[in-house]
């Protein structure tokens, strides 16, 4: 049904449908990362400190 066959007089509009949200993300913290031997030290395949993976367009062969 179309919403003008609803009486909404008195009806506030609404910018959200969910309501009153506030950000629930954690603060950003600085931690420490991998190095690049750890990422790739169980990469299958590996080239010049890259990720090698089957290519999924074109002629084919490791990208």
């Amino acid at each position: 049904a179309p919403i003008t066959e609803f009486d909404l007089d008195g009806v506030e509009p609404t910018f959200h449908p969910i309501g009153d949200l506030s950000n629930v993300l954690r603060e950003d913290k600085i931690r420490g990362s991998f190095t690049q031997e750890v990422a790739l030290e169980n990469a299958p395949k590996q080239e010049d400190g890259s990720f090698l993976i089957p290519s999924i367009l074109g002629e084919g062969g490791d990208r």
